[in-house]
């Protein structure tokens, strides 16, 4: 059992340094290991930039979300319009 074991694990090793090394950069379908370092930093600050604008949605939607049920609302329309929400994207953090 215990060699079983080792090979077990080995192979899941195997397969995990497999699937990391096929991540493709952003925008291609060109695997990571198979990239010059300077193209995966390109492919890292689209990540990156990605990420800022994901989140700042995020902290927005939290934000309204928030507003809408002090304010006593099931729907977001009910009880804002566009100026409102403008508002709160203006005040959510870059």
């Amino acid at each position: 059992a215990g060699r079983r074991n080792t090979i077990a694990l080995h192979v899941a090793a195997k397969r995990e340094v497999g699937r990391l090394m096929n991540l493709p950069l952003w925008g291609t379908r060109r695997p990571l290991g198979e990239a010059t370092p300077s193209e995966v930093r390109d492919s890292a600050r689209h990540y990156k930039a990605q990420s800022s604008r994901d989140a700042r949605q995020a902290r927005f939607q939290f934000s309204v979300a928030l507003a809408a049920e002090e304010a006593g609302a099931h729907i977001i329309a009910d009880v804002m319009g566009e100026a409102e929400l403008q508002t709160i994207w203006e005040n959510t953090d870059a």
